[in-house]
């Protein structure tokens, strides 16, 4: 079975429940690795979990993140 990067989002499709958690392939990939520092930071971090973008760090490792959605 392939590993997957999410923590179990998943698609009933009528079939059966498919994930839709991206596959973890091992090739690097910085937006997916901004992503993951992103939700590992605000998981962790009690001010994210009071507010959002209330953390200086939260707010720029979410802007890391944005920055390379659009690249």
């Amino acid at each position: 079975m392939a590993e997957r990067t999410g923590g179990g989002h998943w698609l009933d499709t009528g079939d059966g429940l498919v994930s839709v958690d991206p596959l973890i392939t091992g090739d690097p990939d910085p937006h997916r690795d901004a992503w993951v520092t992103y939700l590992d930071h605000v998981d962790g971090c009690a001010e994210c979990k009071r507010r959002l973008y209330g953390c200086p760090d939260g707010a720029d490792l979410w802007k890391a993140y944005k920055a390379g959605r659009s690249q």
